[in-house]
């Protein structure tokens, strides 16, 4: 395991405060350890008992118990969810031709958007009945959704009568041994509970972020647990239940039940399946409030990782790591005699995904195709990818998709597209421009007056204006109604750099950092969004307001 110790070193050098993992082959932990601290600012190190908010690595095990329940004969896949949650009902305006499944809310085919429940609601079941519901029609398309394994948790609670978290721990966590996972605070001993953070692109340093206050713990993502206790849960996952678990609950949730793409990967329940390698592969990833989850393996070769970071954004390093560790313990890079050849071959073009609106550009040169995410939505540093055919996808080696294979095709429209990586994420070909941090600048510009247009957040464009006095250092940001100001702002030399705070319901305190240029007569680059979450990288484009 010496290759995975120095790639542990190598990321803490690069940013990660403090990482702990554990490789699992066959069923037992053939390797675990720890790097860094649990705080930048405190000397205390990482080591397997650390305890971490494991964000949406709490979905597969919430998914764990729902399928034993299911296994058991509490419900069917195929049943319409509100069945078992009236009289509280998920929304859906397709409801008599086209009911939200079971199913579809284990696969992310159920509809919903990708954004999170606001945290304002007192209860589960408040928030089930009042902030959840579908934007499209039910099975029409995959979008990674959050409130679909909130719902996924409620019915954990009707079919049980205990409150979800309850439910995980008797059907799942106690069986395994899992004394220190549990939801929220429950299991976790602050003296050796790792803090989250950040790498702060817009001041250049590395800051601590606290979570998202809610009054009920989400079954989306709130479970704390360590790498020891996830050890054991991978190990199950990997011997059919280990004897504890039911196979067949094991091998349902392996199984692909909804398709990304034209190929054999996709959603299984509760976990992102796929092939690596020409060999079967589960995973599921977690992400938000400072820190970078995973878990997942190859249950042919019984042979899997466990991996949490203290350190939000870090999904160059996550997938770096985990395909290092997977090598670690198979032979080299994996198999190279693959069956078929690629089907499709990476289209030059920038993409959108339709998760968090991510962008990235495939370049296709004299040389191997390559595939760029820049820094900002889901990673902290600019990830590079070199394409290479494996079968019919494409090998990613380096950057964000590292050690994943990439599926490249053309959707219904005839337009470009690409799936793959540790969540379900579709590109589409968009060849709007890819705004990032400005170059150019007209320094000479006059940046004074109002400015609107919008600003591109993971979640959708919002219109946002910007008022510049740059005589008073005032610049005033207008976002979706609410206005506040930065009375010490930097307006001058075609620049506009701010620090501005507000105070959003539902979501707490968000400070947007104001990082804007003017550039052939617009003000364009980028609003970095810091909330307990995390930071998000906004592209911003404005225009001189007429009105």
């Amino acid at each position: 395991m010496d290759r995975l110790v120095a790639a542990l070193e190598r990321h803490r050098e690069s940013g990660i405060v403090g990482a702990a993992a554990a490789v699992v082959v066959g069923d037992e932990v053939a390797w675990w350890g720890g790097v860094g601290s649990l705080d930048h600012d405190r000397d205390e190190p990482v080591t397997v008992t650390t305890s971490f908010p494991i964000q949406s690595v709490t979905k597969p095990l919430v998914a764990a118990a729902l399928v034993q329940q299911m296994h058991a004969g509490a419900f069917a896949l195929d049943d319409r969810v509100n069945r078992y949650l009236e009289p509280v009902r998920v929304t859906n305006p397709w409801e008599q031709s086209s009911p939200i499944t079971i199913r579809q809310l284990f696969t992310h085919t159920a509809g919903l958007p990708a954004t999170f429940a606001s945290g304002g609601a007192p209860t589960l079941e408040e928030a089930v009945a009042t902030e959840i519901g579908a934007a499209v029609e039910p099975g029409t398309a995959m979008v990674y959704a959050n409130t679909g394994y909130d719902a996924l948790g409620y019915l954990l609670q009707r079919v049980t009568g205990s409150d979800w978290d309850v439910a995980v721990r008797d059907i799942v966590l106690s069986p395994l041994g899992m004394h220190a996972t549990g939801a929220g605070d429950a299991r976790a001993d602050a003296r050796h509970r790792a803090t989250g953070h950040i790498w702060s692109a817009a001041e250049g340093r590395t800051v601590t972020v606290m979570g998202v206050p809610s009054a009920y713990a989400a079954p989306s993502g709130s479970m704390v647990s360590n790498v020891e206790d996830l050890a054991r849960f991978l190990v199950a996952m990997l011997n059919e239940g280990g004897g504890v678990l039911a196979a067949e609950a094991v091998a349902s949730m392996q199984r692909l039940h909804a398709p990304l793409g034209s190929g054999f990967g996709g959603m299984g329940l509760g976990l992102r399946v796929d092939h690596r390698r020409e060999r079967r592969f589960f995973c599921h990833g977690g992400d938000g409030a400072g820190f970078t989850a995973f878990v997942g393996g190859h249950p042919g070769e019984r042979v899997g990782v466990v991996l949490l970071m203290n350190t939000g954004g870090a999904d160059v390093a996550r997938s770096n790591l985990v395909r290092v560790a997977l090598e670690c313990v198979l032979d080299g890079t994996g198999r190279t005699a693959y069956a078929t050849a690629a089907a499709s071959s990476p289209r030059a073009s920038r993409y959108r995904s339709t998760f968090w609106n991510v962008r990235a550009e495939v370049t296709v040169g004299d040389g191997m195709p390559e595939l760029t995410v820049p820094a900002g939505t889901i990673s902290f540093d600019e990830g590079v990818s070199r394409l290479a055919p494996a079968g019919s996808r494409w090998f990613a080696d380096g950057g964000v998709f590292d050690g994943w294979e990439l599926e490249f095709a053309s959707d219904s429209d005839g337009r470009p597209c690409f799936s793959g990586g540790v969540y379900p994420y579709l590109f589409r070909a968009d060849d709007t421009p890819i705004i990032g941090l400005p170059h150019n600048v007209d320094t000479t510009a006059d940046v004074g007056g109002a400015w609107v247009g919008t600003a591109d957040t993971p979640f959708g464009p919002l219109p946002l204006g910007v008022e510049v006095d740059a005589g008073a250092r005032r610049v005033t940001v207008d976002i979706m109604g609410m206005t506040e100001a930065d009375t010490a702002a930097d307006a001058d030399g075609g620049w506009v750099r701010g620090e501005v705070p507000f105070d959003v319901p539902g979501v707490g305190p968000i400070t947007v950092f104001v990082r804007l240029g003017v550039i052939g007569g617009r003000l364009e680059g980028l609003l970095y969004a810091r909330t307990q979450f995390g930071e998000f990288g906004i592209p911003t484009t404005l225009s001189r307001s007429t009105g």
